[in-house]
């Protein structure tokens, strides 16, 4: 090789691994409170980018404490391999208050996590989630949750980071029942809240620099049958306006939606549509087994409980992904479960997996044609591919005897909503007397201060701003009460007549008319004061002349006047 084939080389090796690390290849993790005490904390990682050749280096760190080993191991993944990693049970935040727990998770290069924590013996409890990257987390966070043993962890990613969080029904932190908070937490510190009984979901947690958020549930019965739920909260900048929930064969759903913004509405291909608001940012639809598209005038969150009603498999919470444009999608599979199902909407039906075309079934949709597959996956690495690109909306259902897990399979999403950046984000009310925090963010250093006051009945959320779409384009009524009516064929006729009139345009109105005439009328105040300007100019002018020339106009009269007066003189000569 040449010394130019030398350098064009090492010029490509040098622009792809700025690529990746420009990506944004960190994570924060942490893992919430199952039901028992043995447990299996793993995550896997694996590479997205199979064409780089050289092998990602990858560090899990954290500080430890006098409870938790220090974690500091490096770990080295080809580009088609992946590696399973078991984290000390020691590192799953048990109770309620503040703790050092958080793991970070560091590449040189593109990676994909999932997290999955399992018990190990007696019931089976499990739930997995995928990470996050850091350089995709926000400041502003609404939680879901279900009823009964619910709980929110809190990851702190740099130091000296302002936390606040208001939630409509009570929570333990450090053994006091409160409806708000405000923390101080640094790099690794976490913060969990609890609660025995209540549904945590409509919470909102704010912060002055980025968080990483869990929510979910220790353990909770839906459907006759009782798991660990846990998904990796997305932030409310990455929220979209478009999803489609496709359930596993077999199963049924129940969908919650949560909002940040107020009137927001969101229409269903398969149900009446409804309104979210700022006293009721959240809703729950008991879906049943429908194949369902959902759209909203403003970013929604959208998470799916999954149920079988044949009671022989554990319920699990996903969090669904808006729908969003890709031309090649890189997913791992955990060997945590003997059967592992992709199901995946998109909105073309060439598209392929692993190299194999996915056969297809058409989903109804609002005007949209939008296809659905499910698909028995192997565990370890898949790629989604469909050329020029498509929509798409995907997620891994598990199980394994009664045990089951399910993660969404997009880790960068891009918010897919044509909307103009809002000030406000959202306006929630409260009758409680509660901690207020309004944001001012820095994008260029991804931190901001909070100012933290109290205010009762009412409490006003500032700051946020959404980012222009890549994929939902479209004009909708924002009504939710929509109605067809029928017209009779003369109420058409006097409405066709009614809208010709109101839309013709007569030509002695154009303004090509206007220029053909000599002179038109112009009643606008600027050529009035032309015309009163250009008036006193040629009177003054006229004076002025007038003026100038007055002593021979008075020697000229006088003439004329001696003239008139004198006799006519005549000569008889």
């Amino acid at each position: 090789m040449d010394s130019l084939g030398r350098f064009l080389f090492v010029s490509r090796i040098l622009l792809l691994f700025l690529f990746e690390v420009c990506h944004g290849n960190s994570f924060m993790v942490g893992f919430m409170q199952n039901k028992y005490d043995t447990k299996a904390l793993t995550i896997y990682i694996g590479r997205t980018n199979q064409s780089f050749p050289i092998a990602a280096s990858i560090m899990v760190k954290s500080v430890g404490s006098s409870n938790n080993p220090i974690l500091d191991s490096k770990y080295l993944v080809g580009p088609m391999d992946s590696v399973s990693i078991a984290i000390p049970v020691e590192y799953e935040v048990e109770g309620t208050g503040k703790s050092v727990q958080g793991i970070s998770i560091e590449s040189d290069q593109e990676i994909y996590i999932v997290g999955i924590n399992r018990v190990t013996s007696g019931s089976s409890y499990m739930d997995g989630f995928l990470g996050i990257p850091v350089a995709s987390l926000g400041f502003s966070y609404y939680p879901v949750t279900k009823s009964g043993k619910a709980e929110i962890l809190i990851v702190g990613v740099y130091d000296l980071t302002t936390v606040n969080i208001i939630s409509p029904k009570s929570f333990k932190y450090g053994h006091v029942t409160q409806y708000s908070l405000t923390e101080t937490i640094n790099a690794f510190e976490t913060l969990q809240l609890q609660t025995m009984s209540n549904d945590l979901t409509g919470s909102h947690i704010r912060s002055d620099k980025v968080v990483s958020v869990y929510s979910g549930n220790r353990y909770t019965d839906v459907g006759g049958e009782r798991n660990h739920l846990v998904q990796h909260v997305a932030p409310e900048h990455l929220w979209g306006c478009t999803h489609a929930i496709v359930p596993p064969r077999g199963a049924e759903y129940e969908a919650i939606f949560v909002t940040g913004t107020d009137d927001t509405h969101v229409t269903s291909s398969c149900g009446p549509c409804f309104e979210l608001t700022s006293t009721n940012p959240s809703s729950s639809k008991d879906m049943g087994n429908e194949h369902c598209l959902f759209r909203s005038n403003n970013p929604v969150s959208v998470t799916m409980i999954i149920r079988f009603d044949a009671g022989n498999i554990d319920p699990t919470m996903i969090r669904i992904q808006p729908l969003q444009r890709v031309q090649r999608l890189v997913f791992f599979v955990t060997n945590t479960t003997q059967f592992a199902y992709l199901i995946l909407v998109c909105d073309v039906t060439h598209i392929s997996l692993d190299n194999t075309p996915v056969v297809t079934a058409f989903l109804p949709g609002q005007g949209v044609a939008f296809y659905h597959s499910q698909s028995l996956v192997e565990p370890g690495r898949h790629v989604i591919s469909c050329g020029s690109g498509c929509s798409v909306s995907a997620y891994i259902h598990g199980s394994q005897g009664a045990e089951a897990l399910g993660y969404p399979i997009i880790p960068n999403q891009v918010p897919d909503c044509d909307l103009t950046p809002k000030g406000t984000v959202a306006t929630a009310a409260s009758t409680q007397s509660v901690p207020i925090a309004s944001t001012a963010i820095d994008p260029a250093t991804n931190t901001g201060s909070i100012d933290v006051s109290t205010q009762t009945d009412t409490t006003q959320w500032l700051g946020g701003t959404t980012t222009p779409d890549v994929l939902n384009r479209t004009c909708r009524c924002r009504a939710c009460s929509l109605v067809t009516t029928n017209y009779s064929q003369e109420e058409l006729e006097s409405l066709v007549a009614e809208l010709r009139q109101k839309l013709l345009v007569k030509r002695e109105g154009t303004a090509k008319y206007v220029r053909t005439l000599v002179s038109a009328p112009d009643n606008r105040t600027s050529a009035t004061v032309v015309g009163y300007l250009a008036g006193t100019i040629l009177v003054t002018l006229a004076v002025g002349l007038l003026v100038i020339d007055s002593p021979n106009l008075f020697r000229m009269l006088k003439t004329i006047k001696r003239n008139l007066s004198s006799p006519r003189a005549t000569t008889n000569k």
